[in-house]
């Protein structure tokens, strides 16, 4: 009896294995996928501006200087017969911003041959940096420009405008009000108003009568007083 239930048993248990091959899971077509992270970051936080120690400030410098001379004082006059001599100068400067200045400059200087003349105008200051000990800056102005020449009994006398007046500086700031530093400067100008006679002291001829640019080459050491200080 067992013997002819023995078919029907094996019938019965490969039809049960095929059909739980036909309908198990289908096996994954591809690697399973990841959840999404949002990669969103806070911003980076806002660094205020340091400190303004310039806008709204008044800045007195105070300094002298080597002055050489050249190019010519009119056609046919030399400059340099002024010769080397020694100044002062000065200017006052006001902040509008953060790293501009405007003021005004003045310089007194008596040459080799001790014939005074003196020298004054606006100027616009940059200064490269903000909040250092060491301040380094920029200066562009004008001027005007007075100068004896005088003659033996003769009385000559220049002036004309200084259409470039720049200069190169640095002020280290020992004190947070008080500093000092050196500059170096270049001033070209016209003079237009020119005497008629000779450092002989007498009358000149046609060919002195044109105009000429003449140049100032200075180089000096200044105090800065900052107020009200950095």
């Amino acid at each position: 009896m067992p013997a002819r239930r023995l078919p029907f048993f094996l019938a019965a248990a490969l039809t049960s294995t095929r059909a739980l091959a036909q309908g198990g899971p289908t096996p994954p077509s591809g690697p399973p996928s990841l959840p999404e992270v949002e990669m969103d970051e806070p911003p980076p936080p806002v660094v205020p501006l340091a400190r303004d120690t310039r806008g709204g400030h008044f800045e007195l410098a105070v300094g002298a200087a080597l002055r050489v001379p050249f190019g010519e004082l009119r056609q046919g006059e030399a400059a340099s017969k002024l010769g080397t001599g020694f100044g002062a100068a000065l200017d006052l400067g006001y902040g509008i911003s953060r790293y501009v200045m405007v003021g005004a400059w003045g310089q007194v200087f008596e040459p080799g041959t001790n014939d005074m003349g003196f020298s004054v105008g606006p100027f616009v200051r940059y200064h490269l940096v903000q909040g250092m000990r060491f301040d380094p800056w920029v200066l562009v102005g004008i001027g005007y420009r007075s100068q004896n020449h005088d003659a033996p009994g003769v009385t000559r006398h220049f002036s004309g405008i200084d259409f470039a007046h720049v200069a190169l500086g640095g002020d280290y700031y020992a004190w947070s009000g008080l500093g000092f530093g050196p500059w170096l400067e270049l001033d070209a100008g016209v003079l237009t108003k020119r005497p008629d006679t000779s450092t002989a002291g007498v009358p000149d001829g046609p060919t002195h009568i044109g105009t000429s640019v003449n140049y100032s080459f200075i180089a000096g050491l200044r105090v800065v007083l900052d107020l009200p200080g950095k």
